[in-house]
């Protein structure tokens, strides 16, 4: 596993990442508060990765699980393609629940860009351990369109 030095001050960390790694411009090294984790975002683990990718949130018109009404996903066939396949069954089993099951509608709370797939990835990761997802949602913040 590689050491990166992170400040001047000679404090290290290690990479994310450690199979099949090359580096893509300027390391981007950030610490994870909730997961406690050192990451360099700038290593990739192969070409594929470097696919755009985003990452949105659906917000339910009601709870769909005691007060959860919101869901996070990433994907990298682009966040409108994805949206329409939750709607059609195809998607996760959970909006897949609230939409047939309990017919709870969902709009888009957020869509965020990213330049690569691990970056999607790991800001998925961060909201869904963060939670809270009305702090992020659009809609919820009155900023929707």
């Amino acid at each position: 596993m590689a050491l990166l030095p992170i400040l001047s001050s000679g404090i290290f960390a290690t990479t994310a990442l450690k199979i099949r790694t090359r580096t893509i411009g300027p390391p981007q090294i950030i610490l994870d508060k909730h997961l406690g984790m050192w990451y360099d975002l700038s290593v990739m683990v192969n070409s594929v990765d470097t696919k755009e990718a985003e990452i949105y949130i659906l917000h339910f018109s009601s709870p769909y699980w005691g007060k959860a009404k919101h869901y996070v996903g990433y994907t990298t066939i682009g966040a409108e393609n994805r949206i329409e396949k939750h709607r059609t069954g195809k998607g996760s089993l959970l909006v897949n629940y609230a939409l047939n099951k309990k017919g709870i509608d969902f709009v888009v709370g957020l869509i965020e860009a990213f330049s690569c797939k691990p970056l999607a990835r790991w800001r998925e990761k961060q909201l869904k351990h963060e939670g809270h997802l009305a702090r992020h949602c659009e809609v919820c913040q009155g900023k929707a369109k």
